[in-house]
């Protein structure tokens, strides 16, 4: 294209701008659909130490440094995702209320964030220790866009916070606008 490092910066940026302005008030959904929510975790690594005596267990929140954000993901069977990033999957539930329309059946995991969600939605539910699709209830889709993010924040954002957010949206974009697979 011809650009210099810096000029191709602030033309990203801004082509990440416009497509969050488009998602802004996304809804998905509707009588009769599906959609499918799930979380992925991002950031936050704690390198171990070298020796085993110096070494912290890195589960407990004193030996974590705070980074470590999790992406929540609303998609449509077959159409548009809403993502957005949060410090835990349980402050995402009035976000997920708020983009998912009434009649729609809501697919997730067992983690306990979504128990909140039986109340507005037909819920099914999947167990991934026992099965990652039964009974038609998964939650592969969201699960494709946690692949893509995850070479995303290896290559392109190193980190994940609520500033990438529209860049969050176009890790995910790719899977909403392919082509739809021909069958004959």
């Amino acid at each position: 294209m011809g650009l210099s490092y810096k000029s191709a910066l602030v033309l990203l940026h801004k082509l990440r701008e416009a497509m969050a302005e488009e998602m802004k008030g996304r809804v998905v959904g509707g009588e009769g659909k599906v959609a499918e929510v799930d979380g992925g975790y991002f950031g936050g690594y704690v390198k171990p130490a070298n020796q085993k005596e110096y070494r912290r267990d890195r589960r407990y929140a004193r030996n974590q440094n705070g980074k470590r954000k999790v992406v929540v993901v609303v998609r449509e069977r077959g159409r548009n995702s809403v993502p957005a990033v949060f410090g835990s999957e349980s402050q995402a539930a009035a976000f997920i209320r708020a983009r998912i329309t009434k009649g729609t059946v809501v697919h997730a995991d067992e983690a306990a964030s979504w128990n909140g969600l039986h109340e507005r939605f037909e819920m099914k539910r999947i167990n991934h220790q026992e099965a990652y699709s039964l009974d038609g209830a998964c939650t592969n889709q969201a699960e494709e866009c946690f692949s893509r993010l995850r070479r995303a924040e290896i290559g392109i954002h190193h980190h994940i916070s609520r500033w990438t957010s529209p860049g969050v949206g176009s890790g995910i974009l790719p899977t909403d606008v392919r082509p739809k697979r021909r069958t004959n």
